[in-house]
């Protein structure tokens, strides 16, 4: 007895330990320490900035000038990159080099006396790089531009020469056929300009096929002529061929020359970018040291005293922060969570407890869980349910469904004041067919007879279910005398009509059943349910002894 207290007591303490409460508040306090101890050490910081001011203003200011300085004539190399670019001949392109060596010079010079010499050496040598590299390509950008103008000279002497040729067996052709020819050999030189203008190789490529269709034209236009005069115009037009779509005609010299551009311009926007950020990286350099030096050097003191102050107010405005963010984790989950453990408690209890699920957080996604699982408990019990009122082997209702439902339409009828039937349902003879035929043949006599007496229920609120072996019970609600007879004469013709056979039937030579039908009507009086299942049964009792395969109305005036 001694010892269960402490037992008690012990478990009591490690679930208390354990508890979402505890150890959020615990965690929550380990973070107001560490909070409060990061203040203390950012306020004694503060103290210690006000003696290194000093000394840092004296070594720094220089510093400021220099930054500035290189910020500006890191600007000026992006005037003098684009202008090596753009250089059309090769003395402009040497005179902008002669200005960029000259320029990087000073800026090496400037680069060298700030603090921040390492990082500022590697990106002036990227720099230098760079331009080196984009100074190869301006040459030979350069270069096969010249080759262009060359060959489109070229190609304008052949045009030339092919059309003075021509001219000389002028007389020889009809005017149509001679300009046909001039119009032709025109197809071919007016690309040129737009070749010359474009920037595109779609277009290149485009203009190409226009050039090689337009010179088969000319190669094949003197077919029909057999004058070999004509055949002096072979070697110029397959000169024009090769200065046009040639391995270095105007072409492929203009495709090379699109792609170098494309190169060009990209190794110069990549270049105006590295500068830029040189540039940006020299700026920030100087706004740096300047507003770490002078704004702070002007007012060092009145400055540090006042981030004391300020420090001190946050760090009070922090401490109430924190209280209140322990107040709202309070609010928002650990009375959350009491509360979601009362629900589940009263839903396991059989309370209609609603278990909240709303928000996106971890108490949210608890409650959405319990409520599925509830949920699948339900339905699990529904269908275990369903099963338990269910016949295995017809599927129609079994015993225990009826006398529920009976229960239920019979207090209905009461208070509404309804009639009501019960009919009672034997298989004729069923003994003999099972003798005969077999339990395996039984059982699928009796799913055909649930399945035709299921059949002959005209209205969904009309019931049937297997009373027990080869008996079957049906109740009608609120039907009267007259629908109750017509139903039953519909099961017994029903059954009738499915012919299974049954040559050991007393009756005929197919499956019958036998129908007794119990009324009441309680607006005129009152009836048991166990009276008016007796009746039922006795009415069966009587269709019997008339010969079977009949249904018969229980009458109390004849029957008792």
């Amino acid at each position: 007895m001694g010892i269960e207290p402490y037992m008690f007591n012990k478990k009591q303490l490690k679930r208390l330990l354990s508890s979402l409460r505890v150890v959020m508040t615990s965690a929550i306090l380990v973070v107001l320490f560490i909070f409060i101890t990061l203040i203390s050490q950012s306020y004694l910081r503060l103290i210690e900035i006000n003696a290194t001011v000093d000394a840092f203003k004296t070594q720094a200011i220089p510093a400021v000038t220099n930054s500035s300085l290189l910020y500006s004539q890191i600007n000026k190399l992006t005037y003098l990159s684009e202008r090596m670019v753009i250089a059309r001949n090769e003395p402009e392109l040497r005179k902008t080099i002669t200005d960029l060596e000259s320029h990087l010079a000073e800026i090496t010079k400037v680069a060298l006396s700030i603090d921040d010499t390492t990082f500022f050496r590697t990106q002036l040598n990227t720099v230098i790089g760079e331009i080196l590299e984009l100074q190869e390509l301006v040459k030979q950008n350069l270069i096969i531009n010249q080759e262009f103008e060359d060959k489109q000279t070229k190609i304008y002497e052949t045009y030339r020469e092919i059309l003075d040729l021509s001219k000389s067996f002028k007389g020889n052709l009809k005017q149509s056929k001679y300009f046909e020819w001039q119009r032709e050999l025109a197809d071919v030189l007016i690309p040129l300009g737009e070749l010359n203008q474009t920037a595109y190789l779609h277009k290149i490529k485009k203009l190409g096929a226009h050039f090689e269709t337009h010179l088969l034209h000319l190669e094949n236009f003197w077919d029909t002529e057999q004058d070999l005069e004509y055949n002096l115009l072979t070697p110029k037009i397959a000169n024009m061929r090769q200065l046009v779509l040639g391995p270095d005609g105007l072409v492929p010299l203009k495709k090379k020359i699109t792609r170098l551009n494309g190169r060009l311009r990209g190794r110069a926007n990549f270049m105006h970018n590295l500068i830029e950020d040189f540039s940006n990286q020299a700026e920030y350099s100087g706004y740096r040291k300047k507003t770490d030096v002078i704004n702070k050097a002007k007012q060092q003191q009145n400055d540090i005293l006042k981030q004391i102050k300020i420090t001190g107010i946050m760090g009070s405005f922090a401490i109430v922060m924190l209280i209140a963010v322990l107040w709202l984790l309070h609010t928002r989950i650990v009375k959350r969570l009491i509360l979601l453990k009362n629900n589940i408690k009263k839903k396991q209890q059989g309370d209609n407890v609603a278990i909240e699920t709303k928000g996106y957080d971890e108490i949210a996604d608890i409650a959405y869980s319990f409520n599925v699982y509830f949920k699948t408990v339900t339905q699990q019990k529904l269908i275990l349910e369903e099963l338990s009122l269910s016949d295995s082997l017809t599927n129609v209702p079994n015993r225990r469904a009826f006398d529920i439902r009976i229960e239920n339409e019979w207090t209905t009828a009461r208070r509404e004041k309804w009639p009501m039937a019960v009919i009672m349902i034997d298989i004729d003879c069923f003994k003999l067919y099972n003798d005969n035929y077999g339990h395996g043949q039984g059982d699928k006599c009796l799913k055909q007879v649930a399945a035709a007496l299921e059949n002959a229920i005209p209205r969904s609120t009309d019931f049937i279910a297997r009373y027990g072996g080869e008996e079957f019970s049906c109740i009608l609600q609120n039907t009267s005398q007259e629908g109750a007879l017509l139903v039953a004469e519909r099961l017994v013709q029903s059954v009738y009509k499915q012919e299974i056979l049954h040559d050991y039937s007393v009756v005929t030579n197919r499956v019958t059943v036998s129908v007794g039908v119990s009324f009441v009507d309680f607006a005129e009086e009152e009836l048991s349910i166990e009276k008016l299942q007796i009746r039922a049964d006795k009415a069966l009792y009587k269709a019997k002894q008339k010969g079977r395969n009949q249904f018969h109305l229980y009458d109390s005036k004849t029957m008792t």
